[in-house]
């Protein structure tokens, strides 16, 4: 389920699948292996990379190196992975490089008390839509925690967040803010696995001074969260997550509620159902387009029509509404994402091949913000 806990959220998700970063399909029979190489590299054809009602079609070649390691000794679990990857773009002075990175460390020490570190580097390269230039996004966030209770029944736990946005843009360095946080949490676990948390924060998010081209958009907020899963069968499980937030600030000065609903359906072993809903309110300052809220809405298949064979199909569909700067143009846009197939065939125990297609679609009361696109991707993947 998505983290609603922190107060950003990027409007425009990577085009470009990270596989090899989640250690790839091809790894899935090596999960015990404490180390694991994996590379990849695709091939994307875009109609209308550009975003614009002019179509201007682009190719581009995504070349990725992963490494992870996964180590277990005594009550210490400590997981690390890695992940470059360089975008080559066919016609346009676009390529860019991007890193993505993790480190976690679990730990349970006597008599139920147990702790947890976790570091991660995150990021995108900017759609074009959002940016006409070359622009990526990367987030760094931490979370410490340290609690008391067992797997089933109750837990009990203190923590801290930081999190930081940087974009590679210059121009775009006015987005760029750190955000730290506290929080104190209570929750409850069955043995089938379905839980309930409550969990409280109280932070505050400071934007780069020097580079704002809104002043005081700084702000303090306090926010308090419900989290829970209903596993209501082994065949079906749901995921909700509520959050109301209050900020306090010269110009973010306010209240109001984020929200993420997550069902998975698994009728059989080779078909898999997922949908899923989230709310946000971005800050102003967040975004240089005066986002004002966003609803997306997600449906995905997935059948694994033979041991080597597999086939997925997803749609989503994003609805954005912007401030009201203009009193004669209320301006929403929505977002068709449609992936009609997707065939990945693995024909060993390292080698996976993937091909899929995409088409997206914006409509917007601004005609220059008006596109439609295709995609079509061919990647090789290699995992050891």
């Amino acid at each position: 389920m998505r983290n609603l806990f922190k107060a950003s959220f990027c409007i425009a998700p990577s085009i470009f699948p990270l596989y090899v970063y989640a250690a790839g399909p091809a790894l899935t029979a090596q999960q015990e292996d404490a180390f694991k190489i994996a590379a990849a590299v695709q091939e994307l054809y875009d109609s209308n990379y550009t975003r614009t009602p002019d179509k201007v079609s682009e190719q581009i070649t995504q070349s990725s190196l992963g490494l992870s390691l996964n180590e277990t000794w005594s009550n210490q679990r400590l997981s690390v992975r890695w992940l470059g990857t360089h975008f080559s773009f066919d016609t346009l002075d676009a390529d860019a490089d991007l890193q993505k990175a993790e480190f976690d460390w679990k730990s349970l020490w006597p008599k139920g008390f147990k702790s947890s570190l976790s570091l991660k580097q995150d990021g995108y390269l900017v759609d074009q839509l959002e940016f006409s230039g070359v622009d990526v996004s990367t987030q760094d966030l931490a979370v410490a925690r340290f609690g008391y209770g067992f797997r089933d029944g109750w837990s009990f736990n203190l923590g801290g967040r930081g999190f930081k946005q940087l974009h590679s843009n210059d121009v775009r360095r006015s987005l760029e803010y750190d955000e730290a946080d506290g929080f104190a949490e209570i929750s409850y676990a069955t043995p089938i696995g379905s839980s309930v948390a409550i969990r409280g924060r109280n932070g505050k998010r400071t934007y780069q001074e020097d580079a704002l081209v809104i002043d005081d958009v700084n702000f303090e907020y306090k926010q308090a969260e419900i989290e829970t899963k209903w596993v209501l069968s082994s065949k079906t499980d749901i995921e909700l997550l509520v959050a109301g937030y209050d900020r306090i600030g010269a110009v973010n000065d306010g209240s109001g509620t984020s929200a993420s609903l997550e069902a998975n359906w698994v009728p059989t072993e080779k078909l898999e159902f997922k949908s899923s809903y989230s709310l946000q309110h971005p800050a102003i300052g967040e975004n240089d387009d005066g986002t004002s809220k966003i609803q997306t809405t997600l449906v995905s298949a997935q059948w694994q029509l033979t041991s080597r064979l597999a086939l997925a199909t997803r749609l989503s569909y994003t609805r954005t509404h912007y401030l009201n700067t203009d009193p004669l143009l209320e301006r929403n846009e929505g977002l068709f994402n449609y992936l009609p197939i997707s065939i990945t065939y693995t024909p060993g125990t390292h080698w996976q091949i993937k091909a899929d297609t995409g088409w997206r679609k914006n409509t917007s009361p601004l005609t220059y913000r008006q596109y439609i696109s295709a995609q079509a991707n061919l990647g090789l993947f290699f995992a050891y």
